[in-house]
């Protein structure tokens, strides 16, 4: 046992006595010797943090490879591409854009316009309801979509309106109306009485409707 250990120390004593007298950059024996396995793909060897005025500044482009970046940079995901800017201005054109369902854009008629004006001045029609005001300088919408509001099964008593009472437009939907409430008709009565009073014709009616009692 003793001579193993001899042995050995003197095999380690010749090593080392071998590594010291070999120059520098000389290859060590092959028990020494490691080879680092080889990646798929090349790293940079720059730095990707550099420091300018005493800040860190993160390089992106050495992070990432360049093929890597174009895959990530799809539509969708909230990064237009320089190929991809045309069809989002004709979508931007035709339409308000996903951000707004694809809202389209406005296409101005004689009916829409007298829709648009009735709205706008549907606090006149009924004087018990209030709305906010309408700021806007504009009449017509960059933007809008009309539709008809289907009623649900659980809404038939409550919220259905009857066929006789529906109508084509917003126009035909006040006309019926103020046929019904006779609104404005009874503004126009007090308004021309109120101007009517104190000339001859309106003695003239009033002494008329005393002769008659």
């Amino acid at each position: 046992m003793k001579d193993k250990l001899r042995s050995a120390e003197r095999r380690m004593a010749e090593r080392t006595a071998e590594r010291q007298a070999s120059p520098p950059g000389a290859s060590f024996p092959r028990a020494f010797s490691y080879s680092a396995p080889k990646s798929e793909q090349s790293l940079s060897t720059e730095l990707y943090v550099t420091t300018k005025a005493r800040f860190a500044k993160v390089e992106s482009r050495k992070i990432i490879q360049e093929s890597e970046r174009q895959l990530s940079d799809r539509k969708g995901t909230g990064v237009i591409l320089p190929g991809d800017q045309d069809i989002a201005l004709q979508e931007r054109k035709t339409s308000a854009g996903p951000e707004w369902f694809y809202l389209p854009r406005t296409k101005l008629t004689p009916e829409l316009k007298r829709n648009l004006q009735i709205l706008k001045m549907r606090s006149i029609w009924d004087p018990k309801r209030h709305y906010k005001n309408d700021s806007r300088k504009d009449l017509v919408p960059q933007y809008s979509q009309f539709g008809t509001i289907l009623e649900g099964p659980t809404e038939f008593y409550s919220s259905r309106i009857s066929k006789r009472d529906r109508k084509q437009s917003f126009v035909d939907e006040v006309l019926a109306v103020e046929d019904h409430t006779q609104l404005f008709r009874s503004k126009y009565d007090g308004v021309q009485v109120s101007k009517r009073s104190g000339r001859q014709g309106f003695y003239r009616s009033l002494k008329r409707k005393r002769s008659k009692r």
